[in-house]
């Protein structure tokens, strides 16, 4: 390779300090698409707690949530969002089946599960530590709130459960009992 030949290459090549600005930029939006401007991290945790109430397409009910910006600027966003996710998801396919054989394999039914609860614990053991956990599970998970569940209140129905495991009345409330006589129910079945 003579001399006229490596200048050519030197100022063909994209990290080429004489490439025009916007040929640049193009080579760096191959990476990631370009996010919106003027979004702040508060205005954008706010854009995702609203899509957890609602779908992406329902930008009446975000902007709601979201006052300071425009139907058009939520869709810019959302799509700024969806792209990078597809994005990221063209990467990681070849990753997925070897973590789904591996899901498959430590994932066992709930009732192997309720059997080796039951034959290594007494029933007084396990009804105190289930009780137990389901507290804690109401009161320290982040459970979403009732608007964004179907009106399911799930931080109730989990301390509702615990109290009739621990003997205690339960509420008279018609959804959770709705939902604790499925639990039975599908317990129940489970077990046949």
């Amino acid at each position: 390779m003579d001399v006229d030949e490596e200048q050519q290459d030197k100022s063909n090549s994209s990290d080429s300090p004489h490439q025009p600005q916007e040929q640049q930029e193009k080579s760096h939006s191959s990476d990631s698409p370009p996010q919106p401007q003027g979004w702040s991290k508060e205005d954008k945790y706010s854009l995702l707690q609203a899509l957890k109430c609602s779908n992406s397409s329902a930008t009446d009910k975000i902007m709601t949530l979201l006052p300071s910006k425009s139907a058009e600027e939520i869709e810019e966003m959302v799509n700024y969002y969806k792209r990078k996710a597809a994005k990221h998801s063209q990467k990681t396919d070849s990753v997925r089946p070897a973590r789904k054989a591996l899901n498959k394999i430590s994932r066992a039914p709930i009732a192997m599960w309720a059997k080796l609860l039951t034959d290594s614990f007494s029933y007084k053991e396990l009804e105190t530590e289930t009780a137990t956990a389901l507290h804690l599970i109401a009161e320290l998970e982040d459970i979403p709130p009732a608007a964004c569940t179907g009106g399911v209140d799930f931080r109730s129905m989990y301390h509702t459960l615990a109290n009739a495991i621990e003997g205690k009345s339960v509420p008279d409330d018609k959804m959770i009992n709705a939902l604790l006589e499925k639990c039975i129910l599908e317990t129940a079945y489970a077990g046949l």
